[in-house]
């Protein structure tokens, strides 16, 4: 499955350990190396676009913060460029919950779904004999 994140780590001021708090949950993407960037936008970043489009998938799951920033013009972006694009309404947040509320709603406008992890989660696997279905059940449970 092809995955690709971006992450405001924009020059020495803004290191990975700047943002650890954060990024606990993206201990599990060893795998992956994060595109930096600099535009709330991610389509708006040159190496995100390149990224994105060699993975030659037409849906986008989308999570982060500023929900109402980033996510937000991140998520109408892809969706005008012809992406089917799913926000994981659990896995978004902003620091006010009222500009988060804003930003799902608006999202809805231009034809963006909402989803939440668990949904996420079991629809990629889409079956209980899925090698990772047992790890899975794990943390949902």
């Amino acid at each position: 499955m092809p995955r690709c994140w971006a992450c405001p780590w924009c020059g020495p001021s803004k290191t990975r350990h700047d943002w650890a708090p954060r990024w606990r949950s993206c201990e599990l993407l060893t795998d992956q190396t994060p595109v930096t960037k600099m535009t709330f936008n991610c389509c708006a970043d040159g190496g995100f676009q390149r990224v994105l489009e060699a993975g030659a998938r037409p849906q986008v799951l989308m999570a982060g913060i500023e929900a109402h920033v980033c996510v937000y013009q991140t998520a109408r972006a892809l969706a005008a460029a012809g992406y089917e694009v799913e926000v994981v309404a659990d896995a978004v947040s902003s620091r006010n919950p009222e500009h988060k509320a804003l930003a799902l709603a608006k999202l809805q406008q231009p034809g963006v779904g909402w989803t939440c992890v668990e949904m996420a989660l079991f629809e990629l696997l889409q079956t209980a004999e899925a090698p990772a279905f047992k790890a899975i059940l794990e943390i949902v449970k």
